[in-house]
């Protein structure tokens, strides 16, 4: 029996027709040595912009805390000014990581950032609270030079009825992750309860960003506060290939909404079949029980 009190660890591993397996993937903390420029800077986004003579520090960072405080400025601000500012940082990725996927994730940046990898633009997220992800993959160099560069625009400062900073305030993160991956929290789980016992239910979000097809093998397994396995399923998936132009939140939606929908579509049609199979069988006695009594 599972108590709701129990403390519930989920571990989802899955492995694909060649037996490897892996979670969504294997983060690495970038954040040392980062360049930093208070105020806007017209290029500050290219990949060959010379930023040697600016600030070098190590995240988490927040300029607004480091400024003078005016009583001109907000109280929710603290007095603090906000303004605009630059980051850059030099990315190395090994040559052998080539074949995976690679993700920068920011777990906050406050705020309206706008990132760019060698001079490529791509995203931005107004929202300064909430943690956001990008696929470098398509634009990153391996094995040779690579450039990440942070735009953020907290010149609207007094935006909050608390202090917010400015800036990248928490830690980031590179991800190398198979192709075919476990999303972005994805997974998840909900509970029946009654007083005799627990009916847990988990389900698991699956990616597939290579070029071909796969199957893959989900597998659930679900751990007591002790580390006793107490429970486990699995299921065998057959994955179509994802659009590999959009971002990584659309493909995840995209792959799983069809996945549900062609379920969904194949037992509605065998459902179909069947009550068309039974009407005609209906109509052939019915023909029959009348040419029966005709005759007689």
């Amino acid at each position: 029996m599972i108590k709701l009190r129990m403390t519930i660890v989920f571990l989802a591993l899955w492995g694909v027709l060649n037996g490897w397996g892996q979670g969504f993937g294997n983060r690495e903390l970038i954040n040392a040595d980062w360049y930093f420029n208070l105020g806007d800077i017209k290029y500050g986004g290219a990949e060959f912009f010379d930023h040697s003579e600016w600030r070098k520090l190590e995240l988490p960072h927040d300029w607004s805390v480091e400024s003078v405080a005016s009583p001109s400025l907000a109280s929710c601000t603290g007095y603090l000014p906000g303004g605009i500012g630059w980051y850059r940082k030099d990315l190395d990725i090994p040559k052998n990581k080539e074949g995976n996927k690679v993700y920068v994730y920011f777990e906050g940046v406050y705020n309206n950032s706008e990132v760019f990898i060698n001079g490529k633009w791509i995203g931005k997220r107004p929202n300064g609270y909430v943690s956001f992800m990008y696929d470098l993959t398509p634009y990153l160099n391996f094995g040779g030079r690579n450039v990440l560069a942070v735009r953020v625009d907290h010149s609207q400062d007094a935006d909050s009825r608390w202090y917010t900073g400015s800036g990248i305030y928490r830690d980031v993160y590179l991800v190398y992750a198979n192709p075919v991956h476990i999303g972005l929290w994805g997974v998840s789980y909900s509970a029946k309860v009654n007083q005799k016992n627990a009916v847990l239910s988990v389900q698991a979000e699956v990616e597939n960003t290579d070029k071909m097809p796969v199957t893959v093998k989900v597998l659930h397994e679900v751990f007591d506060r002790d580390g006793k396995k107490v429970g486990a399923g699995s299921r065998d998936y057959s994955l179509t290939v994802s659009y590999t132009h959009l971002r990584a939140h659309e493909t995840r939606h995209d792959l799983v909404c069809r996945l549900l929908l062609e379920k969904k579509k194949s037992r509605i049609k065998k459902k179909k079949t069947k009550q068309k199979k039974k009407k005609l069988i209906e109509r052939k006695n019915n023909k029959r029980k009348k040419t029966r009594r005709a005759e007689s």
